[in-house]
């Protein structure tokens, strides 16, 4: 790729910018369809930003409504970076899965990826592998 007096931008690069809007939902679908060749790529980034997040709780008093989430998303170039800051980890996790959702509906190539990454890194999830299983 070739941008006017610029030189040269290397795929990594490509990828470290658009994994900043790749869980925002008006992207995601877009990003999946044009970015298809290193949609992988992508999502091994996004994976491995969300595995920084300390954690996926949030200030009740300062969470978004849903209808809310777009407006609040206007001009936002990192949504991993921008929730984190704003302490709305859970918020974060139901734009990832949606996003991670999206892109396997438009990508299925990506099902082994997304499970073995997400579902088993995600800290939301441990507790179903450490707790026993327990019938009630």
């Amino acid at each position: 790729m070739f941008f006017f007096g610029q030189g040269e931008v290397t795929e990594e690069e490509v990828v470290n910018v658009l994994v900043g809007v790749f869980l925002h939902p008006s992207y995601t679908i877009p990003l999946m369809g044009c970015f298809r060749p290193i949609a992988q790529h992508i999502v091994d980034k996004a994976v491995a930003l969300l595995r920084l997040v300390p954690n996926l709780r949030s200030i009740p008093e300062d969470t978004a409504r849903e209808d809310d989430r777009d407006r609040v998303l206007d001009g936002v170039v990192n949504v991993i970076e921008f929730y984190c800051q704003q302490g709305r980890g859970l918020d974060l996790h139901e734009l990832a899965c949606l996003a991670f959702c999206r892109a396997l509906d438009m990508g299925p190539f990506l099902l082994r990826f997304i499970y073995s990454r997400v579902f088993f890194s995600i800290a939301m999830f441990i507790f179903v592998l450490v707790l026993p299983f327990c019938p009630k």
